[in-house]
């Protein structure tokens, strides 16, 4: 009778090519779960409140008007978020708030890895836009900067009673990276 264990020990082109296998399964997986994880910032709402594995820098503390959270810039915010080369975004939506004492409209920059997709006013009040960015070659992080003018609402808004030395830029409602088809 043949003992199958007698047999598996001895053969070392069987374990050498079922631990090829067990490699090459691992690779594929891991390679999944990355692309996966770096096509999920595709879509997702950023800039109104921290995102884990999003690096952010320009922000103010988080705030809520009518339960949505916002968050107010000191005039000029930074978004680096992962993605894949292979499934760039397409798009960059933007949706800010403006207030200013005198409700004028303000000096907006949106800028994507350097790059200028809109620089504009922006009036007073919600502002929300759509900018198609530039065809090219991504690298595995986007960086979205949004600039604007500030201004400290200490002794301006609320009729001169605010207290508030924050140097403010704009409250930001939300920033998402598109893509049609994720």
């Amino acid at each position: 009778m043949v003992n199958v264990l007698d047999y598996l020990r001895g053969s070392g082109k069987l374990w050498l090519s079922l631990f090829v296998l067990i490699v090459a399964i691992s690779l594929g997986v891991w390679q999944a779960i990355a692309n996966y994880r770096q096509r999920a910032y595709l879509n997702l709402m950023l800039g109104c409140e921290p995102v884990e594995g999003v690096a952010e820098s320009g922000f103010h503390f988080q705030e809520y008007s009518d339960s949505e959270p916002f968050r107010w810039t000191h005039g000029s915010a930074k978004l680096l978020v992962p993605i894949s080369p292979k499934c760039p975004p397409q798009r960059l939506w933007v949706s800010i708030e403006i207030l200013r004492p005198d409700a004028t409209p303000v000096r907006f920059q949106v800028l994507v890895d350097d790059i200028v997709v809109f620089d504009g006013s922006a009036p007073h009040g919600k502002w929300e836009k759509s900018l198609e960015l530039p065809s090219r070659q991504f690298s595995d992080k986007v960086m979205v900067e949004l600039r604007s003018t500030t201004f400290i609402p200490k002794g301006v808004m609320d009729r001169g009673q605010n207290t508030d030395t924050r140097v403010l830029g704009v409250q930001v409602k939300g920033v998402m990276l598109k893509r049609d088809d994720t």
